[in-house]
C-alpha cells in the first residue's frame, strides 16, 4: 500500500490512510501538529487558500493559524500536492478517493468551512462523503446526489449545540444542520464521541 494523507486547509479533519486503518482525527484542540506525522506518509493532498483570499474574511487569529500551518506544511519534507480543481482521484488497494470540492474563493460566508475539501470514497461495497466542515454554501453544490448516512465527527457539546447552558443554546447551527439532515431523509447517524461503529 501507498500512504495516503488528505488533508483541507487548517484541518479539523484528517482522512489518514496507514497499512489499511482508515483514522479520522479531530484536530481543533488538540495537540497533534504536523512534524508529529508518522515517516511513511508519502503524499499530502490538500487545497490551498491565497492570502488575498483569507486575510479579509477571516479572524487575525485564524489567520495567524492558517499560515503557521502553511510554513509547517512546506517544512515538513513531505510531498505536497496542491488541488485546485475537483475530479482527481485516486486509488488505494481496492479503495478510491474523489475530491469533489476544493477552495471556493467565491464563497466569502463562513470562508473557511465552505472552502473545505470534499472527499467521495468508494470499495466495491459501499460509498462515503466526507463534507470536512463545510458550511450551508459550500454544502449547496453537493446536494445533487442522493445519501444514505451521515457521519457526525464531533463532540457530544457540539452535536447537542451546548457550550453549558443546555441543549441549543449556544451559538452553532448544529440542530439546524440535523434537521437538514432529516429533510434529505438521511435516517443513519454515526457520532465519533459514541465510540466505534461499523458501516454495513
Amino acid at each position: 500500500m501507498k500512504d495516503f494523507y488528505l488533508i483541507r486547509r487548517i484541518t479539523l479533519i484528517a482522512l489518514i490512510v496507514f497499512s489499511g486503518q482508515l483514522s479520522v482525527f479531530p484536530q481543533k484542540g488538540s495537540n497533534f501538529t504536523l512534524w508529529q506525522l508518522p515517516s511513511q506518509i508519502k503524499a499530502i493532498y490538500h487545497s490551498a487558500l491565497p492570502p488575498a483570499f483569507y486575510k479579509p474574511n477571516e479572524t487575525e487569529s485564524s489567520t495567524y493559524s492558517t499560515e503557521g500551518f502553511y510554513n509547517n506544511l512546506s517544512n515538513s519534507g513531505i510531498q505536497v500536492v496542491n488541488v485546485t480543481s475537483p475530479g482527481m482521484t485516486v486509488e488505494i488497494d481496492q479503495t478510491k478517493f474523489k475530491i469533489l470540492s476544493v477552495a471556493n474563493p467565491d464563497i466569502t460566508v463562513n470562508a473557511y468551512n465552505n472552502s473545505s475539501m470534499a472527499i467521495r470514497t468508494w470499495d466495491a461495497k459501499k460509498p462515503m462523503l466526507f463534507l470536512g466542515d463545510m458550511g450551508a454554501e459550500g454544502g449547496d453544490r453537493l446536494l445533487a446526489g442522493a445519501f444514505r448516512v451521515c457521519l457526525w465527527p464531533t463532540p457530544s457539546w457540539i452535536y447537542e449545540n451546548d457550550q453549558g447552558e443546555g441543549y441549543n443554546t449556544g451559538n452553532l447551527q448544529t440542530i439546524e444542520i440535523r434537521e437538514l439532515m432529516d429533510s434529505l431523509g438521511i435516517k443513519e447517524h454515526y457520532l465519533s464521541f459514541e465510540g466505534l461503529t461499523k458501516i454495513n
